[in-house]
């Protein structure tokens, strides 16, 4: 949004969302994504949420609390190579790492969760190179390094996510 808008290729719509009688209730996120320079360019068509969902059952079976989810990457991490560790067909966490979408609603939240970023402020520059970026890739390295991570992740192209997750063979989606 913010290279569309700083080239002028947008519409300014400040006046029209401030003025929706609903205005309040828009997505905060979403209308601060859709900002430039103090101006509106956009709104949220349809907020989504981003959740990990994770088996119970096989946290049981590794050892692992099935009434406390984990509460961070590192924990995710930790607790995928516990699962694993059942056999080589039980996997501890499952994402789409062949669609762009997917990675965002996977990948993103966690770098959000350490309250970093992947663009600057005013979205003209990658922030890539941080702490929490290098973090969340490394953990991710490490689940999949550990074979924790289903191996259809790699080229699936989210069709069979929910698949892999309801198999039972798969702890985390």
């Amino acid at each position: 949004m913010p290279t569309f808008a700083a080239n002028d290729s947008l519409e300014d719509i400040s006046e029209f969302v401030k003025g929706l009688p609903y205005a309040d209730a828009l997505s905060p996120s979403h209308i601060r994504l859709a900002t430039y320079d103090g101006k509106i360019y956009g709104v949220p068509a349809l907020p989504d949420a981003s959740i990990i969902a994770y088996n119970t059952d096989l946290f049981a079976k590794a050892g692992l609390d099935p009434k406390k989810a984990p509460a961070s990457l590192k924990e995710i991490a930790e607790d995928a190579k516990k699962i694993h560790a059942l056999g080589d067909e039980t996997y501890g966490f499952y994402f789409v790492a062949n669609s762009g979408s997917w990675l965002i609603y996977d990948f993103l939240p966690h770098l959000w969760a350490a309250n970093s970023d992947i663009l600057s402020e005013d979205g003209r520059t990658a922030t890539v190179d941080t702490p929490a970026f290098r973090a969340t890739v490394a953990a991710y390295r490490d689940m999949w390094a550990a074979g924790a991570i289903h191996p259809t992740s790699r080229s699936g192209n989210g069709n069979n996510a929910v698949e892999a997750f309801a198999s039972g063979r798969s702890a985390s989606s």
